[in-house]
Protein backbone atom coordinates (compact mmCIF):
# COMPACT_ATOMS: atom_id res chain seq x y z
CA UNK A 1 0.00 0.00 0.00
CA UNK A 2 1.34 3.42 -0.99
CA UNK A 3 0.26 6.71 0.52
CA UNK A 4 -0.38 9.72 -1.71
CA UNK A 5 1.47 11.90 0.81
CA UNK A 6 5.23 12.16 0.42
CA UNK A 7 8.17 14.55 0.28
CA UNK A 8 11.76 14.41 -0.95
CA UNK A 9 14.45 17.01 -1.58
CA UNK A 10 17.96 16.75 -2.99
CA UNK A 11 20.81 19.26 -3.41
CA UNK A 12 23.29 19.02 -6.27
CA UNK A 13 26.75 20.60 -5.97
CA UNK A 14 28.15 20.34 -9.48
CA UNK A 15 31.37 21.90 -10.75
CA UNK A 16 29.39 24.23 -12.99
CA UNK A 17 26.12 24.72 -11.15
CA UNK A 18 24.16 24.36 -7.94
CA UNK A 19 20.63 22.96 -7.95
CA UNK A 20 17.95 21.94 -5.49
CA UNK A 21 15.32 19.42 -6.55
CA UNK A 22 12.13 19.17 -4.52
CA UNK A 23 9.02 17.07 -4.93
CA UNK A 24 5.99 16.76 -2.69
CA UNK A 25 2.74 14.88 -3.12
CA UNK A 26 -0.68 14.94 -1.49
CA UNK A 27 -4.04 13.30 -2.05
CA UNK A 28 -6.06 13.98 -5.17
CA UNK A 29 -8.68 12.02 -7.05
CA UNK A 30 -6.56 11.87 -10.21
CA UNK A 31 -2.90 12.40 -11.13
CA UNK A 32 -2.24 16.15 -11.24
CA UNK A 33 1.36 17.17 -11.95
CA UNK A 34 2.72 20.70 -11.52
CA UNK A 35 6.33 21.43 -12.57
CA UNK A 36 8.19 24.63 -11.62
CA UNK A 37 11.39 25.30 -13.59
CA UNK A 38 13.66 28.27 -14.28
CA UNK A 39 13.34 29.58 -17.83
CA UNK A 40 16.70 28.07 -18.86
CA UNK A 41 15.38 24.55 -18.10
CA UNK A 42 11.88 24.75 -19.57
CA UNK A 43 12.83 22.12 -22.13
CA UNK A 44 12.97 19.52 -19.31
CA UNK A 45 9.32 19.86 -18.30
CA UNK A 46 7.85 17.15 -20.52
CA UNK A 47 10.52 14.64 -19.57
CA UNK A 48 9.98 15.38 -15.87
CA UNK A 49 6.23 14.88 -16.28
CA UNK A 50 6.87 11.59 -18.08
CA UNK A 51 9.12 10.31 -15.29
CA UNK A 52 6.68 11.36 -12.56
CA UNK A 53 3.74 9.61 -14.27
CA UNK A 54 5.81 6.42 -14.60
CA UNK A 55 6.22 6.19 -10.81
CA UNK A 56 3.16 7.99 -9.40
CA UNK A 57 -0.34 6.83 -10.36
CA UNK A 58 -2.59 9.19 -8.41
CA UNK A 59 -2.34 12.35 -6.35
CA UNK A 60 -1.27 15.97 -6.57
CA UNK A 61 2.45 16.25 -7.44
CA UNK A 62 4.45 19.46 -7.12
CA UNK A 63 7.96 19.25 -8.57
CA UNK A 64 10.37 22.19 -8.43
CA UNK A 65 13.94 22.76 -9.64
CA UNK A 66 16.03 25.67 -8.36
CA UNK A 67 19.09 26.15 -10.52
CA UNK A 68 22.10 28.51 -10.47
CA UNK A 69 25.21 28.33 -12.69
CA UNK A 70 28.37 28.83 -10.64
CA UNK A 71 30.62 30.34 -13.28
CA UNK A 72 30.56 31.64 -16.82
CA UNK A 73 33.49 32.40 -19.09
CA UNK A 74 31.35 33.77 -21.90
CA UNK A 75 31.61 37.17 -23.51
CA UNK A 76 29.57 40.27 -22.69
CA UNK A 77 27.08 41.21 -25.39
CA UNK A 78 26.38 44.89 -26.08
CA UNK A 79 22.86 45.59 -27.30
CA UNK A 80 23.78 48.04 -30.05
CA UNK A 81 20.22 48.52 -31.28
CA UNK A 82 19.09 49.20 -27.75
CA UNK A 83 21.87 51.73 -27.22
CA UNK A 84 20.79 53.73 -30.28
CA UNK A 85 17.13 53.64 -29.27
CA UNK A 86 17.91 54.84 -25.76
CA UNK A 87 20.21 57.56 -27.15
CA UNK A 88 17.39 58.95 -29.32
CA UNK A 89 15.03 58.72 -26.37
CA UNK A 90 17.44 60.61 -24.10
CA UNK A 91 17.91 63.33 -26.71
CA UNK A 92 14.15 63.65 -27.21
CA UNK A 93 13.70 64.04 -23.44
CA UNK A 94 16.36 66.79 -23.40
CA UNK A 95 14.73 68.65 -26.27
CA UNK A 96 11.24 68.34 -24.83
CA UNK A 97 12.25 69.41 -21.34
CA UNK A 98 14.74 72.02 -22.48
CA UNK A 99 17.60 70.34 -20.63
CA UNK A 100 21.27 70.96 -21.38
CA UNK A 101 24.23 68.66 -21.08
CA UNK A 102 25.41 65.53 -22.81
CA UNK A 103 24.26 61.94 -22.56
CA UNK A 104 26.90 60.01 -20.58
CA UNK A 105 27.89 56.36 -20.17
CA UNK A 106 26.37 56.45 -16.70
CA UNK A 107 22.95 57.14 -18.23
CA UNK A 108 23.12 53.94 -20.26
CA UNK A 109 24.44 51.79 -17.39
CA UNK A 110 21.57 53.00 -15.21
CA UNK A 111 19.11 51.39 -17.64
CA UNK A 112 20.61 47.98 -16.85
CA UNK A 113 19.73 46.34 -20.17
CA UNK A 114 22.59 47.31 -22.41
CA UNK A 115 25.10 44.71 -21.28
CA UNK A 116 24.07 41.04 -21.27
CA UNK A 117 26.33 38.06 -20.49
CA UNK A 118 26.53 35.34 -23.12
CA UNK A 119 26.57 32.12 -21.11
CA UNK A 120 29.18 29.57 -22.10
CA UNK A 121 27.79 26.59 -20.15
CA UNK A 122 25.80 23.86 -21.89
CA UNK A 123 22.31 23.78 -20.40
CA UNK A 124 21.48 20.53 -22.20
CA UNK A 125 24.39 18.76 -20.48
CA UNK A 126 23.25 20.13 -17.13
CA UNK A 127 19.74 18.97 -17.94
CA UNK A 128 20.92 15.38 -18.32
CA UNK A 129 22.52 15.48 -14.88
CA UNK A 130 19.40 17.01 -13.38
CA UNK A 131 17.13 14.36 -14.90
CA UNK A 132 19.31 11.57 -13.52
CA UNK A 133 19.18 13.15 -10.08
CA UNK A 134 15.43 13.65 -10.40
CA UNK A 135 15.00 9.94 -11.12
CA UNK A 136 16.76 9.16 -7.84
CA UNK A 137 14.63 11.72 -6.06
CA UNK A 138 11.47 9.97 -7.26
CA UNK A 139 12.75 6.72 -5.74
CA UNK A 140 13.31 8.52 -2.43
CA UNK A 141 9.81 9.99 -2.65
CA UNK A 142 8.22 6.60 -3.20
CA UNK A 143 10.12 5.19 -0.25
CA UNK A 144 8.56 7.83 2.03
CA UNK A 145 5.17 7.09 0.51
CA UNK A 146 5.58 3.36 1.17
CA UNK A 147 6.49 4.03 4.81
CA UNK A 148 3.41 6.23 5.21
CA UNK A 149 1.34 3.61 3.39
CA UNK A 150 2.45 0.91 5.84
CA UNK A 151 1.19 3.04 8.73
CA UNK A 152 -2.13 3.61 6.95
CA UNK A 153 -2.48 -0.12 6.26
CA UNK A 154 -1.92 -0.94 9.92
CA UNK A 155 -4.73 1.40 10.93
CA UNK A 156 -7.06 0.02 8.24
CA UNK A 157 -6.37 -3.55 9.36
CA UNK A 158 -7.26 -2.55 12.91
CA UNK A 159 -10.54 -1.06 11.72
CA UNK A 160 -11.24 -4.20 9.67
CA UNK A 161 -10.66 -6.40 12.70
CA UNK A 162 -13.19 -4.39 14.68
CA UNK A 163 -15.67 -4.56 11.81
CA UNK A 164 -15.21 -8.35 11.47
CA UNK A 165 -15.86 -8.95 15.16
CA UNK A 166 -19.10 -6.97 14.98
CA UNK A 167 -20.07 -8.74 11.78
CA UNK A 168 -19.55 -12.14 13.41
CA UNK A 169 -22.01 -11.15 16.14
CA UNK A 170 -24.61 -10.01 13.60
CA UNK A 171 -24.19 -13.21 11.59
CA UNK A 172 -24.65 -15.25 14.76
CA UNK A 173 -27.96 -13.50 15.46
CA UNK A 174 -29.41 -14.03 11.96
CA UNK A 175 -31.34 -17.12 13.13
CA UNK A 176 -32.78 -15.09 16.02
CA UNK A 177 -34.05 -12.52 13.52
CA UNK A 178 -35.98 -15.21 11.69
CA UNK A 179 -37.41 -16.66 14.91
CA UNK A 180 -38.45 -13.23 16.08
CA UNK A 181 -40.15 -12.56 12.76
CA UNK A 182 -42.10 -15.84 13.03
CA UNK A 183 -43.12 -15.02 16.59
CA UNK A 184 -44.31 -11.52 15.64
CA UNK A 185 -46.41 -12.88 12.76
CA UNK A 186 -48.05 -15.54 14.92
CA UNK A 187 -48.82 -12.99 17.60
CA UNK A 188 -50.35 -10.73 14.98
CA UNK A 189 -52.54 -13.51 13.60
CA UNK A 190 -53.71 -14.43 17.09
CA UNK A 191 -54.55 -10.82 17.80
CA UNK A 192 -56.58 -10.44 14.62
CA UNK A 193 -58.39 -13.80 14.79
CA UNK A 194 -58.71 -14.26 18.55
CA UNK A 195 -56.59 -17.39 18.37
CA UNK A 196 -58.52 -19.03 15.56
CA UNK A 197 -56.35 -19.21 12.46
CA UNK A 198 -55.10 -21.64 9.87
CA UNK A 199 -51.61 -22.83 10.76
CA UNK A 200 -50.77 -23.45 7.09
CA UNK A 201 -51.74 -19.87 6.30
CA UNK A 202 -49.42 -18.64 9.00
CA UNK A 203 -46.56 -20.75 7.69
CA UNK A 204 -47.18 -19.46 4.17
CA UNK A 205 -47.09 -15.84 5.35
CA UNK A 206 -43.96 -16.53 7.39
CA UNK A 207 -42.24 -17.95 4.31
CA UNK A 208 -43.11 -14.85 2.29
CA UNK A 209 -41.86 -12.51 5.03
CA UNK A 210 -38.65 -14.47 5.49
CA UNK A 211 -37.85 -14.07 1.81
CA UNK A 212 -38.41 -10.35 2.17
CA UNK A 213 -36.68 -9.76 5.52
CA UNK A 214 -33.99 -12.43 5.65
CA UNK A 215 -30.43 -10.99 5.85
CA UNK A 216 -28.79 -14.17 4.55
CA UNK A 217 -27.83 -12.66 1.19
CA UNK A 218 -26.49 -9.48 2.80
CA UNK A 219 -24.34 -11.56 5.13
CA UNK A 220 -22.94 -13.56 2.22
CA UNK A 221 -22.13 -10.47 0.17
CA UNK A 222 -20.52 -8.75 3.16
CA UNK A 223 -18.31 -11.77 3.78
CA UNK A 224 -17.32 -11.82 0.10
CA UNK A 225 -16.43 -8.09 0.21
CA UNK A 226 -14.25 -8.66 3.28
CA UNK A 227 -12.37 -11.48 1.57
CA UNK A 228 -11.82 -9.33 -1.52
CA UNK A 229 -10.68 -6.42 0.66
CA UNK A 230 -8.01 -8.64 2.24
CA UNK A 231 -6.78 -9.75 -1.21
CA UNK A 232 -6.49 -6.15 -2.42
CA UNK A 233 -4.43 -5.20 0.63
CA UNK A 234 -1.72 -7.63 -0.49
CA UNK A 235 -1.48 -6.22 -4.01
CA UNK A 236 1.44 -3.99 -4.98
CA UNK A 237 -0.47 -1.98 -7.59
CA UNK A 238 -2.57 1.12 -6.71
CA UNK A 239 -5.63 -0.05 -4.75
CA UNK A 240 -7.15 3.11 -3.27
CA UNK A 241 -10.09 3.34 -5.68
CA UNK A 242 -10.83 -0.39 -5.47
CA UNK A 243 -10.91 -0.36 -1.68
CA UNK A 244 -13.09 2.74 -1.61
CA UNK A 245 -15.60 1.00 -3.89
CA UNK A 246 -15.67 -2.02 -1.56
CA UNK A 247 -16.33 0.30 1.37
CA UNK A 248 -19.34 1.68 -0.49
CA UNK A 249 -20.60 -1.87 -1.02
CA UNK A 250 -20.07 -2.74 2.65
CA UNK A 251 -22.05 0.34 3.63
CA UNK A 252 -24.88 -0.69 1.34
CA UNK A 253 -25.09 -4.20 2.83
CA UNK A 254 -25.05 -3.13 6.47
CA UNK A 255 -27.62 -0.42 5.78
CA UNK A 256 -29.90 -3.11 4.35
CA UNK A 257 -29.30 -5.31 7.38
CA UNK A 258 -30.24 -2.42 9.66
CA UNK A 259 -33.46 -1.82 7.73
CA UNK A 260 -34.49 -5.48 8.15
CA UNK A 261 -33.41 -6.05 11.73
CA UNK A 262 -35.84 -5.81 14.64
CA UNK A 263 -33.25 -6.66 17.31
CA UNK A 264 -31.83 -3.63 19.09
CA UNK A 265 -28.45 -5.23 19.78
CA UNK A 266 -27.99 -6.07 16.10
CA UNK A 267 -28.83 -2.51 15.10
CA UNK A 268 -26.35 -1.16 17.64
CA UNK A 269 -23.63 -3.38 16.20
CA UNK A 270 -24.52 -2.20 12.69
CA UNK A 271 -24.03 1.42 13.78
CA UNK A 272 -20.56 0.55 15.06
CA UNK A 273 -19.79 -1.32 11.82
CA UNK A 274 -20.68 1.80 9.83
CA UNK A 275 -18.30 3.79 12.01
CA UNK A 276 -15.45 1.40 11.20
CA UNK A 277 -16.20 1.65 7.47
CA UNK A 278 -16.18 5.45 7.60
CA UNK A 279 -12.84 5.40 9.43
CA UNK A 280 -11.42 3.17 6.70
CA UNK A 281 -12.72 5.46 3.96
CA UNK A 282 -11.13 8.42 5.71
CA UNK A 283 -7.77 6.67 5.54
CA UNK A 284 -8.32 5.59 1.94
CA UNK A 285 -8.56 9.22 0.86
CA UNK A 286 -4.77 9.24 1.17
CA UNK A 287 -4.06 5.90 -0.52
CA UNK A 288 -2.83 5.72 -4.11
Amino acid sequence: MISMTGYAVREIHHQQFYAQLEIKTCNNRYLDISVHLPAALNSLEQEIRKRVSSKVSRGRVDAAVRYRPLESEGAIHVDRSGVLQYLRAFQEIQNTAGLSGEVTLQDFLAVGEMLKPVESYNVSEHGGVLLDEFEGLLDELNQTRRVEGAAVRKDIEGQLEGFTQLFSYVRGRSADLEQQLKKQLKERFEELTNGSYDENRVLSEVAVMLVKYSIHEELQRTESHLEQFARYLDQTEPIGKKLDFLCQELNREINTIASKSTIAEVNQHVVEMKDHVENIREQLRNVE
